[in-house]
Parts: C-alpha cells; structure tokens; sequence
C-alpha cells in the first residue's frame, strides 16, 4: 500500500466512495497580492445523510496559510450553510466528517477581517457547497437533485428549519419521484415544519410553476407543470413574505431503486459467542 501512494486526487476521491456512483469534487481559485490561492475539496456520500452530515466524509484544502481558528470558525460557517443543510433518507449514522486542512504552500497569508479572509471564506463556502450537492444529487437510488430555495424569513435558523422540513417530507419526494404535480404535498410539508408561517403572506413556486400567491391558489397549465418535473434538478421556491433572511436545503426523490438497494444490504454479522 505504502508503494501506491501518489498525488491522484481522483483516485482518492474514488477511493473513498462506498455506495456513491461518481467521485465529488471541485475547486475555486482567487488572487492574493498577485499569489494565485487554490481551495479544493472532494466528499463521499449517498445513503443514510441527515441529520447534520451524517454518513459522509468531506476533505477541503488550500495552498493558503491561516490561522487554525480563522480555519476552524470559516469550516463552522461554512458547514451550517452546506452540509447541514442536505438530506437524502433523513437517517443518521455515527460517522459524519469534515476536515479543512491549510498548507501555505503558495506563499499567501489568509489573515481575519480583511478582505481577502472574506474571499477566502467565500471560496470555503462555495466547495462545501457544491459537494453538498453533489452529494444530495447522488443519493442512493436517486434521479433528481432537489433544491429547496426559502426566502422572506425572520432568520437564517428559521429558513433553514422549513427547507430542511421540506427536504424530508417523504410524501413529497416519492411524488417528484413519480414526476407527479402535487404542489399540496409542498405546501403541507412548509405548513408541518416548527416554525410559524402565514399563508396570506407566501407565496411558492414548484418547479418554476407559481402555485400559491398570499392566499390564494393559482391557475397554471398543468401539461406544462408535469413536464417541468422531468428535469434533473427541481428547484422549490418559498416566499415567506415575513423577513429577509434566506436559506437553501437539497435532497432527492425516493423510490424503488432507494429501496432496493437498502433491501440487499444485509448489515454485519452476529458476533459470535465469546468473540
């Protein structure tokens, strides 16, 4: 093993997926004092995600310096607006991790409130990101990337909460599964999420389809709406009309492959006696 050890990072990305049917990665890059900086993360996951990461491995460095608590509070940051924010089965496991790793070999210092530690944050923000999506995208058994955009809300925790109730609301996601137009199924799982919403002052759009306008039921060409749902990222949209905080979550459909693939798995064996 010791004489396979390259720089691959492909092969690495491969290496550590289990049930995932793609390597996820991505990369940014920004200048700092004429110094190009790299940040670039790769991830494994697509089973058993959510709550807070849950089966997942996320890997982010940069050739940039900084300080250990700059690098610690930025991955935090980034991780609630990433990572905590997808769901593919709303199952939870005992291995969730995410490393943010500074080398400093291109010479750049990262140094907190300037504006380059703004950029850089930024940078952090958009690789978690994208391999959040990946992620929720590449759920086990899954056809489509779900993505649920709320904004108008009191706060970040509060938009959070009503996305990610959306993105687990079973109901829902087996109907996009079935490319079935049922915008009631939406609309109730915003209503079932712990946070106090009102009817006349929101507004939804399924599918780029605007469905429910402050109170009132809307008229649309449901052909049309039902063709919109073959597509392979549907976007949600929510409009609480109460705030201007804004929040993103993601996740999938579900449907027989999800149960299939989880059916033949037969977990560990039972451990012998005296073993």
């Amino acid at each position: 093993l010791a004489g396979q050890l390259n720089r691959d990072g492909e092969a690495l990305a491969r290496g550590i997926m289990i049930t995932d049917t793609f390597p996820k990665t991505h990369a940014v890059s920004f200048e700092v004092g004429g110094v190009e900086v790299k940040i670039g993360g790769m991830a494994k996951g697509a089973g058993m995600i959510e709550p807070n990461m849950a089966t997942m491995l996320a890997f982010v460095t940069t050739d940039a310096e900084a300080e250990a608590g700059f690098l610690r509070e930025t991955l935090v940051w980034a991780v609630e607006r990433s990572f905590n924010c997808i769901s593919v089965d709303a199952c939870m496991s005992t291995n969730d991790t995410v490393i943010l790793m500074a080398k400093g070999a291109s010479g750049a210092k990262i140094v907190a409130g300037t504006k380059e530690a703004e950029t850089f944050r930024a940078g952090v923000l958009e690789v978690c990101r994208e391999l959040a999506k990946m992620i929720a995208g590449d759920g086990e058994g899954a056809a489509k990337l779900v993505s649920i955009k709320v904004s108008g809300a009191k706060s970040f925790e509060e938009g959070r909460t009503i996305a990610k109730t959306v993105a687990n609301y079973l109901l829902l996601k087996v109907a996009l599964y079935g490319e079935q137009y049922n915008w009631g199924r939406l609309v109730a799982a915003i209503g079932a999420a712990p946070v106090k919403t009102d009817p006349q002052t929101m507004s939804v759009t399924m599918a780029g389809v605007k469905v429910w306008d402050k109170g009132e039921p809307q008229k649309y060409d449901k052909a049309a709406a039902v063709k919109a749902l073959e597509t392979e990222e549907i976007v949600l949209e929510v409009e609480l009309g109460m705030g201007e905080a804004t929040a993103e979550a993601w996740t999938c459909d579900i449907g027989t492959e999800y149960i299939e693939e989880n059916v033949a798995y037969e977990g560990p064996a039972p451990v012998e006696k005296g073993g």
